[in-house]
């Protein structure tokens, strides 16, 4: 626990630091994600002051009225289906475009573009058209990536140092285990363009809890639930490396210096998981115990 606190700190002072540190009319923090599900409420407020005239105000807050009691309605219908950027259709989002018009602030315009973007990823997701969903939006965050890189590098005048927090899918490289190429095969590429490289970390956790709590489901229990490190890590056979980890210690495994043994058959049989492992990725950290996040009430 005392371990855990130390990172906690320690990543709040990086983030103080970022902040702080960054040059004048430089934007440190990259969100490269979609808009997140429950998020409609906040960008129509922001719609409702961007509004160009009456009637993109009056649209704006049908829709703003819509979303006050979207939350509480899905967890009372126990349906993430009931709220804006799952329920919405593609008449909805021309009425707002409608109503705003080709005239309206650039702001106003990228919201409604994310929304909609955001909306059809969505929509994908829920009518399990799985592929084409992850696909889009694997391309919308390297878009959102390659936008916020040449600001960086117009201002800053040289390439910058960028320190990417994803989840394991996201960040391998390669094709990722949704069969798309994402955000990590893109900065694996870019950084060898540019003559330079980049790291890629698998971290997992081998016991302790994770926090699995979904508002919809109600489930106290999944706030504090056990980790069963095998079954969260099943598209990967994380097995050895949990075997050969300290159990008090954190351990990383350099997985570089295996590739060239893969390459030459000189690892003897290992599983097609593993063998994808080593390429993907440029180390395994494994932390013998993790605590389940708190979330914000």
């Amino acid at each position: 626990h005392k371990m855990a606190d130390t990172i906690k700190l320690v990543i709040a002072a990086l983030l103080v630091a970022a902040l702080k540190g960054a040059k004048p009319g430089l934007q440190p923090l990259w969100g490269l994600d979609q808009e997140f599900i429950l998020s409609a409420k906040v960008h129509f407020k922001k719609l409702l002051a961007l509004a160009p005239n009456d009637n993109a105000r009056k649209v704006t807050h049908e829709f703003y009225e819509k979303t006050q009691t979207e939350f509480i309605r899905m967890v009372a219908g126990k349906n993430p289906g009931l709220v804006f950027l799952a329920s919405a259709q593609k008449a909805d989002f021309e009425k707002l475009e409608n109503a705003f018009g080709p005239q309206a602030p650039l702001e106003a315009q990228e919201i409604l573009l994310e929304l909609r973007t955001s909306w059809e990823i969505y929509a994908k997701n829920f009518a399990g058209a799985g592929y084409e969903s992850n696909a889009q939006r694997a391309g919308l965050m390297k878009k959102h990536f390659m936008n916020y890189y040449q600001q960086a590098l117009e201002q800053e005048g040289s390439l910058p140092k960028v320190l990417f927090k994803f989840g394991v899918y996201h960040i391998k490289k390669g094709r990722s285990y949704t069969n798309v190429y994402d955000i990590g095969n893109l900065a694996a590429e870019l950084a060898q363009a540019n003559n330079s490289h980049s790291f890629h970390l698998f971290v997992l956790g081998a016991a302790g809890t994770q926090n699995s709590y979904l508002p919809f489901v109600g489930n106290e229990a999944d706030k504090n639930k056990k980790i069963d490190a095998v079954a969260t890590y099943d598209f990967a056979d994380i097995k050895p490396f949990l075997a050969a980890a300290d159990q008090k210690l954190w351990t990383v495994f350099d997985l570089r210096p295996l590739r060239p043994l893969l390459h030459a058959q000189k690892l003897g049989s290992l599983a097609a998981s593993t063998k994808e492992l080593l390429w993907g990725y440029d180390a395994v950290l494994v932390i013998p115990q993790v605590r389940a996040a708190t979330l914000f009430n």
